[in-house]
């Protein structure tokens, strides 16, 4: 007696062999269209089957990529396509004896344009452009930031074609770039070695120069005048008793003068050297001058002042530091000069006083 048909059995195994051709197709077809990932071929595993291999991470088309003609593939972080690319680049064996060192993120394969990576290194190579930090910045400018590195890429591949990194103008300014560059990075290598600045070192020049880091304020008022003859009849006119403001509002010639002359409250390095040594040499409600500066001839009056206080060492680190690591560096450039033959040729191009 013939057995009826599984029609159960059957339709599962259809739907097996349908699952099994579809991951078949679209393995290959993402294959063809990036061949760069480089990732192991794992056999479509069947419902029910297990396998000991990973299975193929999923390559996913980037939703930022606006001209469909370009392919641009966002990678998965995967260690095999790393091993694999290090072996083919470098003829290193897979054995576990010689693996090559892990890489760092830095290195992780963001996109891939027409076979080109791009790495989270190029990435952070354009963050100064935009004034941002990858760790901060939104996705909707990490959307924009990829966008222009997509068509940077793109560009720079065109160049290419058209041999334009063949003209004396191109290696002209890749060699300025590249002295940039490297000029960069041995900044950045000697300030990280013997230029380093501890916090023992600026706490020892706080306290050495202890004297630069009091604050003072002064108010104060004036009366800027065109010579000192104008001035002094200015301060014979306070002498007898007329209003500081009122003079200054009818003669002097700043833009302080319809507010009275007043210049508010400053401290220590705002103003014009010599203005500011007048200044703070006043007591609160005395007058001086006449005082020339740059601008003309000034009459000062100080309204207020208020005592000198030590600026605590936590709000004057930052500026400590960059004067340090400024004092640092001219030596080293110094050094470096030294050490130098510098020959320069056309003396409108010769350096005072070297």
């Amino acid at each position: 007696m013939p057995r009826k048909p599984n029609y159960r059995f059957e339709r599962q195994e259809r739907e097996k062999s349908r699952a099994s051709k579809k991951a078949a197709k679209a393995q290959a077809k993402a294959e063809k269209a990036d061949p760069t990932t480089l990732l192991a071929k794992v056999p479509a595993a069947s419902p029910g089957h297990r396998t000991h291999r990973t299975p193929r991470p999923k390559i996913k088309p980037s939703a930022n990529s606006e001209n469909p003609k370009i392919k641009v593939y966002l990678m998965p972080r995967s260690f095999l396509a790393y091993s694999l690319l290090t072996v083919f680049l470098f003829g290193i064996p897979a054995a576990h004896s010689q693996m090559p060192k892990a890489l760092t993120a830095e290195d992780a394969i963001l996109a891939v344009i027409n076979g080109e990576t791009i790495t989270e290194r190029d990435f952070r190579l354009m963050l100064p452009q935009y004034n941002a930090d990858l760790q901060t910045v939104p996705p909707p400018q990490k959307a924009q930031i990829m966008r222009d590195l997509v068509t940077q890429r793109l560009l720079a591949t065109e160049g290419k074609k058209q041999k334009l990194d063949e003209s004396a103008v191109f290696n002209a300014r890749k060699r300025s770039m590249v002295d940039a560059a490297l000029a960069q990075a041995a900044v950045q290598r000697f300030l990280e070695g013997d230029g380093a600045v501890s916090e023992k070192d600026m706490r020892a020049f706080y306290k050495k120069n202890e004297k630069a880091f009091i604050k003072e304020d002064v108010s104060a008022s004036h009366i800027l005048l065109k010579s000192r003859k104008e001035a002094e009849a200015v301060l014979a006119d306070l002498k007898a008793g007329k209003d500081f403001a009122k003079l200054a509002a009818e003669k002097s010639i700043g833009p302080s003068g319809p507010k009275g002359g007043d210049l508010g409250t400053f401290a220590r390095g705002q103003m014009v050297p010599e203005f500011e040594k007048a200044a703070f040499a006043l007591k609160a409600g005395e007058v001086g001058g006449p005082v020339k500066t740059k601008f003309g001839f000034h009459v000062i009056k100080v309204t207020a002042r208020s005592g000198a206080k030590a600026v605590p060492f936590e709000q004057v680190v930052k500026q400590i530091r960059e004067n340090m690591i400024g004092q640092k560096l001219g030596a080293y450039f110094k050094k470096l000069k030294e050490a130098a033959k510098i020959e320069i040729k056309d003396p409108n191009y010769a350096i005072a006083g070297e």
